[in-house]
């Protein structure tokens, strides 16, 4: 039985921006700590595998603790499978691009996402268009711009910015086809079905590029490594439950538009735990950014259920 009509987020709008930023919140902390894996000896793709599977145990055993639904309802096979190919793509996408481009750059093309999602609801019907509908984005990325910078003197490279842009669109995507799951799936058993299905993708796709290994830590870094590792799993899947939980309350386009809250969590972590310094510019964008997100609170208003894709 689907948890679609029992859901109280379905029914408590406001709560999906809670939902929305403690998603970004989760994902914002997920660098810090990718960062120290990959000093351990992992590698991106081992992140992007091991996340899909620690994500299917998280579900599986907070449905079970709770008493929720598992079920994946009447779901079209065709939109849980490219919601399972849009994640990998978004991590292998993203992190791809760093290898042409700063990662300034691949911040300020990744986070266009929310424009692409909300093209989309405008071309459905499922959002009207207003000043506020642009003015949100606009400041996001003036935001997103000054806090991380570009970081790029002359010309990008062509790969890097086409790499960066494909994994905004394969994020846009994802959010775009949970939105049309949940129609009939409960958030834990899309969760466990999408991202289970996902690492069996990536590892598919890693094996066929022949470069397949276990990881190989550097030497007294094992421990960290793993331990990095799950906590990057972990943060990823409780943000992406509660980025399932926010689509369902408030639609897709104010969920990714919230979703820009990230970058500023990523800053503040980073300063926290490694000790990287706010300038003036970073406190400036994440201003720009928080109220970026207020405009959009604001230019959503009609109830949640009317946007769930039959």
């Amino acid at each position: 039985m689907s948890d679609v009509s029992t859901d109280p987020a379905a029914v408590l709008p406001r709560a999906g921006y809670v939902f929305a930023l403690l998603s970004a919140v989760c994902y914002g902390s997920i660098t810090t700590f990718a960062s120290l894996s990959y000093a351990a000896g992992l590698e991106v793709e081992h992140l992007v595998i091991s996340r899909g599977v620690i994500v299917a145990v998280i579900c599986f055993g907070l449905a079970v603790i709770g008493g929720q639904s598992l079920s994946l309802g009447r779901i079209r096979p065709l939109h849980l499978a490219g919601l399972a190919l849009a994640l990998v793509a978004t991590a292998f996408c993203q992190l791809g691009a760093v290898q042409y481009i700063s990662v300034g750059m691949t911040v300020i093309l990744f986070f266009t996402f929310p424009l692409f999602v909300t093209l989309h609801d405008m071309l459905t019907g499922r959002v009207r268009a207003g000043y506020r509908m642009f003015l949100a984005p606009v400041l996001a990325l003036a935001g997103i711009a000054i806090a991380t910078g570009p970081g790029t003197v002359g010309m990008p490279d062509p790969k890097g910015v086409g790499l960066a842009l494909l994994a905004a669109m394969a994020m846009a995507a994802s959010i775009v086809l949970a939105q049309r799951c949940m129609a009939t799936a409960s958030v834990f058993g899309l969760g466990l079905a999408g991202n289970l299905l996902a690492s069996v993708l990536g590892l598919a796709l890693w094996t066929a590029s022949g470069d397949a290994h276990l990881p190989v830590f550097e030497p007294g870094q094992a421990a960290i490594g793993l331990v990095t590792m799950a906590a990057v799993g972990a943060l990823f899947g409780i943000g992406i439950l509660f980025q399932f939980r926010s689509i369902r309350s408030i639609g897709s386009t104010p969920t990714s538009m919230t979703l820009n809250f990230e970058p500023v969590v990523t800053l503040a972590v980073a300063a926290v735990l490694i000790g990287e310094l706010l300038s003036a510019a970073k406190l400036l964008g994440a201003g720009l950014i928080i109220m970026s997100v207020f405009v959009s609170s604001r230019a959503h208003r009609q109830p949640a259920n009317t946007r769930i894709a039959k």
